[in-house]
């Protein structure tokens, strides 16, 4: 639906490309990067975006899989299994690269990220 609404607090920072079917259900503080994909299944199966997530350019999440409240999904990953909370993945398919990683509030994982070639160096 061209029409869906977006929680207030979504992040859109380059709103470019992006494709959102209309049976995700996206929560509160989503950052969705430019052309990323929410995708359905022929099944009719929609992703489920919980709180505090961060998609990064050219991911795409399909299906009926839960990406996990603070979680970051790098660029280019493609998800296709849920996603646990405060999780990292990468990679197509995507894979966990770190544990207990939440948005913008693990130096660790914030280093990490920046030598993953899958994550942009520059992260908010």
């Amino acid at each position: 639906d061209i029409l869906r609404r977006l929680p207030a607090s979504t992040i859109l920072p380059h709103p470019t490309g992006i494709v959102i079917a209309g049976g995700c259900e996206i929560g509160e503080n989503v950052q969705i990067n430019q052309n990323v994909t929410l995708g359905t299944t022929p099944e009719e199966e929609y992703p489920i975006i919980e709180d505090d997530v961060t998609l990064y350019a050219h991911s795409a999440v399909i299906g009926e899989v839960t990406v996990g409240e603070g979680s970051v999904v790098g660029a280019n990953a493609t998800v296709i299994e849920d996603v646990p909370p405060n999780t990292l993945v990468a990679g197509n398919p995507a894979e966990v690269t770190k544990f207990n990683c939440r948005r913008n509030s693990c130096p660790s994982c914030l280093a990490h990220c920046a030598h993953t070639s899958s994550v942009p160096s520059f992260l908010p």
